[in-house]
């Protein structure tokens, strides 16, 4: 998460939490995970963001240029960027690049938030694939599509709620050039 002040943090916190409060649908899947059919609000998804944040979660990368460490994919702060190396003269430096994240327990999501690139255009994932996978199961595919070139978030919803520990954002191309950059990555419960 962004470094902050707690006090900051927490008020933020409360001011989203409050405008949950009193909708019972969206306390109950607050509380049990399970979503009400028409899923969840907003308002509770931005919470959710703030609270699982990334804190204990491992990430991981097929590579990446000094600077641009996978970490920075999941900090908060949507003026970092992971990005893959920029020397693309090797073969292990081109697409398909992936992002890896170990959420240190298994947890229930419905999709993810994902940020493109903030401070320029390079990077920027076109198509892509994500994956998820429960400790001693085999990857399994979730989710393939395209994204559009543009900064602002963008959310990837996957046909239902999924239990996983691992999940892999697999970038097969880019909008401009064979480079793979994500400012943000945020899970959606």
């Amino acid at each position: 998460m962004k470094q902050q002040g707690q006090g900051t943090l927490q008020r933020e916190v409360e001011e989203e939490v409050q405008a949950v409060k009193g909708n019972a649908k969206a306390f109950y899947t607050h509380i049990t995970g399970i979503p009400y059919p028409d899923g969840l609000s907003p308002a509770l998804e931005t919470v959710a963001d703030k609270l699982g944040g990334g804190k204990n979660w491992q990430v991981t990368s097929s590579g990446n240029q000094p600077g641009g460490e996978p970490e920075k994919a999941i900090d908060g702060d949507a003026g970092s960027n992971w990005h893959t190396p920029w020397d693309t003269s090797t073969k292990e430096n081109r697409h398909p690049h992936t992002l890896g994240i170990d959420f240190g327990r298994v947890i229930s999501v419905s999709g993810l938030k994902l940020t493109g690139r903030t401070s320029g255009v390079n990077g920027r994932i076109k198509d892509f694939v994500i994956w998820t996978r429960a400790e001693g199961v085999a990857w399994k595919q979730v989710k393939k599509g395209d994204l559009p070139d543009i900064a602002e978030p963008q959310t990837v919803r996957f046909s239902g709620r999924v239990s996983t520990r691992h999940l892999r954002i697999e970038s097969l191309s880019s909008h401009h050039g064979d480079f793979t950059s994500l400012a943000e990555v945020n899970v959606i419960y």
